[in-house]
């Protein structure tokens, strides 16, 4: 083993002494350990002593000349789960005369914080190849220490999101060449390896309508530095078929803020845009068939309004709408469209008429068809309008017979009354009341139907 050599000391006439030197040189070392706030220590093998300098001290969180100068004291001082590791590469460097290179985590004795050391030493032997002393240098790198784990997380974190991520992640240069993607897109293209889409660009996967439009969204956002944000692009492929996906773009920039390439994510919507295509053409065939219906509706509508009366008999036959014995009033509103209700004024003679009043369950075109059924039954039935009770047992029994065969309940009722103008009676089907109605026929007599 070689001896430690001095540093070499050069003299002139302008150099002084070499003491002065050694002196000069010895404050310049001192200076820029002292910038660099690193810690020395000398550790002599033979009494088994360490010598540190008040760097030192501070490093491990002693004042200054506390340290008591044993080995051991240094090993405590280190955290328990550096202590075994660092003791046992120190005594390698030791054995084998070779320089130490580590970092070590420390506990301060006045306030339990760790710090993170990095020390550097080697090793002295004599002549006879036997160590006597290790020299060395340490220093905080807690600061540098956190930075790398800060960054490390970051790119784990990362890599999870590449390699997971279904959705396309892709980095681009100011070519527009792809310099990094995920595996989501990578997959997309039937490839393994990420690395293979590497200096490709959107002509190379794409076909041209597709890619073409690709490249002017980046070029002007290399120009403005505006991003696109979800929007909807239509993917042509080389052959021919199409796919869609919401996608972002944004401008890629480096540390000092200048624009330098873009990165974007996709997400395939595809089947969206397929069900939206569908939905569409389902509202549209939908709203032909509500406009048909409305159009039926309202046919329906008018029939209805035909079926009720717009005109009321007098009585007697020549007699003016003041001089009618009888006068005739309604108001009729369906809650919808059209209704299951309706009425007829149904003069018999000259002395005497019928009020018809049916309603069906419920409401719409269903209610209204049986309306109409009942009502083309009323005028099969005409021979016996002169007895309600007869009137409307045939009326039930044609009825049911007609709706027999349908689907659901329905229930209908219907009240008729038989006036004998002549007589002076009314009659309904539970039972003949005879009035003496003198005055239907002295004065007019008002039929309210509602």
């Amino acid at each position: 083993m070689n001896e430690p050599q001095q540093p070499p000391i050069a003299t002139s006439e302008h150099s002084g002494t070499g003491n002065e030197e050694l002196s000069r040189r010895n404050d310049q070392l001192s200076l820029a350990l002292s910038s660099a706030r690193m810690g020395t220590w000398d550790w002599d093998l033979i009494d088994h002593s360490m010598h540190w300098d008040e760097r030192m001290h501070a490093l491990f969180g002693l004042p200054p000349s506390t340290f008591s100068g044993r080995y051991e004291q240094f090993l405590e001082m280190i955290h328990a789960e550096n202590r075994q590791k660092a003791a046992t590469e120190f005594a390698q460097a030791v054995e084998r005369c070779a320089e130490y290179d580590g970092e070590f985590c420390v506990v301060w004795p006045t306030d339990g914080s760790v710090h993170r050391l990095r020390a550097r030493s080697k090793v002295y032997c004599d002549k006879l190849g036997k160590p006597i002393r290790v020299i060395g240098v340490s220093w905080d790198v807690s600061e540098r220490s956190q930075m790398e784990n800060a960054l490390a997380r970051e790119r784990f974190l990362l890599k999870m999101l590449m390699d997971n991520l279904p959705d396309s992640i892709y980095f681009k240069d100011g070519e527009s060449r792809f310099i990094a993607v995920n595996r989501g897109m990578a997959a997309l293209f039937g490839l393994e390896d990420p690395r293979d889409l590497l200096g490709k660009t959107d002509a190379d996967l794409f076909a041209p309508e597709h890619a073409q439009a690709a490249l002017r969204d980046e070029l002007e956002i290399l120009r403005t530095g505006q991003p696109l944000v979800n929007i909807e692009e239509k993917e042509t492929w080389p052959d021919g078929h199409e796919t869609w996906v919401s996608t972002s773009k944004l401008p890629l920039r480096d540390p000092n803020g200048n624009i330098i390439g873009t990165f974007g994510l996709s997400r395939d919507i595809t089947e969206k845009k397929r069900a939206e295509g569908k939905l569409a053409a389902l509202a549209k065939e939908l709203r032909e068939k509500n406009e048909a219906l409305e159009q039926d509706l309202e046919m329906a509508r008018e029939l209805q309004q035909a079926m009720l009366p717009h005109h009321y008999p007098r009585f007697r036959y020549h007699a003016s709408k003041e001089e009618s014995a009888v006068r005739f009033y309604h108001f009729y509103q369906p809650s919808m469209s059209v209704s299951g209700d309706f009425f007829e004024v149904l003069k018999l003679s000259d002395t005497s008429v019928g009020v018809f009043i049916c309603d069906v369950m419920g409401h719409g075109v269903r209610a209204a068809l049986v309306a109409s059924t009942v009502s083309a039954l009323v005028g099969q039935l005409r021979d016996y309008l002169g007895d309600p009770g007869e009137l409307l047992s045939r009326l039930n029994r044609a009825l049911r017979s007609t709706l027999e065969y349908s689907e659901g309940p329905i229930f209908a009722s219907a009240f008729y009354l038989f006036a004998d103008l002549e007589k002076g009676e009314l009659a309904t089907p539970m039972r003949d009341i005879p009035i003496l109605c003198a005055s239907i026929i002295r004065e007019t007599a008002l039929i309210h139907i509602l």
